[in-house]
């Protein structure tokens, strides 16, 4: 799945930027937006797993759980093109 994502990336028109920025300027930045100390809280501690590379691994639980393998990110779009298109004009 991730070769696909990386696939789909490289096709992408943009490609945005990383940022590797410092933690607590970033959590300061994020609760003076106003944002909830509890979610504030849960990305930062998604952001410390997310570097510490707890997220780089796959598995087939959904292929397990419902006997289809999972949906690529273009695919997701592509199926569900009308749900984006309705959001934007509406915004």
């Amino acid at each position: 799945m991730l070769q696909g994502y990386c696939g789909w990336r490289a096709r992408a028109p943009i490609s945005p930027p990383f940022q590797d920025l410092p933690f607590e300027p970033w959590r300061a930045g994020l609760l003076e937006r106003g944002l909830p100390v509890h979610l504030v809280n849960h990305l930062a501690t998604m952001a410390d797993l997310h570097r510490a590379g707890r997220y780089d691994r796959m598995s087939d639980d959904v292929l397990t759980l419902t006997g289809q393998g999972p949906l690529s990110v273009q695919e997701f779009v592509r199926r569900n093109a009308a749900t984006f298109t309705a959001s934007a004009k509406e915004a």
